[in-house]
């Protein structure tokens, strides 16, 4: 299950996603101890035309481990 997210609220989170209808981008780190990075790809197929960045050698925090990267893909994600 995930560790960090009660199985009920997870399954909330996850029936809502098809709603959607901004441009979404999904940054996961494909270590991620809390939430296994599984749900990031279940997340992109649920969200209409999102787009899925996952960090290999990478846990919870992207932003943290890799800025400069992080900072690369959001600022290339919203400047389309």
């Amino acid at each position: 299950g995930v560790r960090g997210i009660r199985p009920r609220v997870y399954k909330a989170i996850l029936g809502g996603l098809g709603s959607i209808k901004k441009q979404t981008l999904i940054i996961w780190g494909k270590q991620d101890p809390l939430i296994p990075v599984e749900y990031a790809y279940t997340a992109n197929e649920k969200i209409p035309g999102s787009q899925l960045h996952i960090f290999d050698k990478c846990g919870h925090v992207p932003p943290v481990e890799y800025p400069d990267e992080f900072v690369n893909i959001v600022s290339e994600f919203i400047s389309r």
